[in-house]
């Protein structure tokens, strides 16, 4: 990172201007850096710029993303839309929320547990997740997978719309689970019915068509954001024959899916600015973030978020 804009990003953190949040793709960044020094001294610049702010782990923004969408589909079901969980969490929470459970404590003592269990959750940095073990969720080997289904389904005359379509139809076909989720999160959770048990697929299908149907009717609109992004992205990809999918593909479609959803900027290198400025990619995906790869740029925006000094 360029010295001079390091200074301004700190300036601004300092000023209450802006703050870095660190996220999912940052953390598996983070835990493959070594020697372990190097690591923690990266750690404790990202909790100086993050403010004990984070996005969630991009399986929980998609759980949100699901009820968010289904409530704001639903008019009577609308006034809900205030009780969702934000995507937003402290740093200490980004993994996920995990409390003690056991029938045998008494209420008092499982309430105090609780309340302790969030204190340390809050209080936790990035300095301290550096040294965790690797909680690295991508395989090794995904993006050799994915080449390998390329080769055996190669793309023809399939156009981005084609792609884009199959791309996003496969996340929420992997996510039938979270979809189910969400419908529990709002019928019993929100709505104080009676739980159903498990649901069929029949039951959830219709959710699952709503999904699928809304994105790609209403092209740039915030439907379910961060998929949309990532799914646009892995499209575009495909739409070179010669370009194989690389391993920090993963990471770094997760990274852009998240910042360009949630955040006003996003600084990264010229490979993946250019890919998300690429027309096709333009042309489907809601955003309304700058995102630059050129030093000189970056150090233009921050500035006119900080002001020179």
């Amino acid at each position: 990172m360029p010295t001079r804009l390091r200074d301004l990003l700190r300036q601004g953190v300092i000023e209450g201007k802006l703050f870095c949040p660190f996220n999912f793709s940052l953390y598996e960044e983070l835990i493959a850096i070594n020697p372990i020094d190097r690591r923690v001294a990266t750690a404790r610049l990202m909790d100086e710029l993050a403010c004990n702010m984070a996005l969630k782990n991009p399986f929980e923004i998609a759980m949100l993303e699901y009820t968010r969408f289904l409530i704001e589909a639903g008019p009577t079901l609308r006034p809900l839309a205030g009780k969702i969980e934000p995507v937003w969490c402290r740093i200490g929470w980004f993994l996920g929320e995990r409390y003690p459970r056991s029938n045998d404590w008494p209420e008092e003592f499982l309430n105090f547990s609780h309340k302790v269990v969030w204190d340390c959750g809050c209080s936790r940095r990035v300095a301290d997740l550096a040294l965790l073990p690797d909680q690295k969720e991508s395989p090794d080997d995904t993006a050799d997978r994915i080449n390998k289904e390329r080769k055996r389904f190669p793309r023809s005359n399939q156009t981005f719309e084609d792609l884009y379509k199959s791309e996003l139809g496969a996340y929420i076909d992997e996510n039938k689970e979270r979809v189910t989720q969400s419908i529990l999160d709002i019928t019993v959770g929100l709505l104080g019915m009676e739980h159903p048990g498990t649901l069929p697929i029949e039951t959830i299908a219709p959710a699952l068509n709503l999904l699928l149907g809304a994105s790609l009717k209403h092209l740039k609109k915030r439907i379910i954001p961060s998929q949309q992004i990532e799914a646009a992205l892995h499209a575009q990809v495909r739409m070179d024959d010669r370009r194989k999918t690389k391993q920090n593909d993963i990471d770094d479609f997760r990274h852009a899916a998240a910042a360009l959803a949630y955040c006003n900027v996003f600084l990264t290198d010229k490979p993946l600015t250019h890919l998300v400025n690429s027309k096709h990619v333009q042309e489907v995906i809601p955003m309304s973030c700058e995102i630059t790869g050129d030093p000189a740029r970056a150090v233009a925006l921050v500035e006119a978020i900080v002001g020179k000094f």
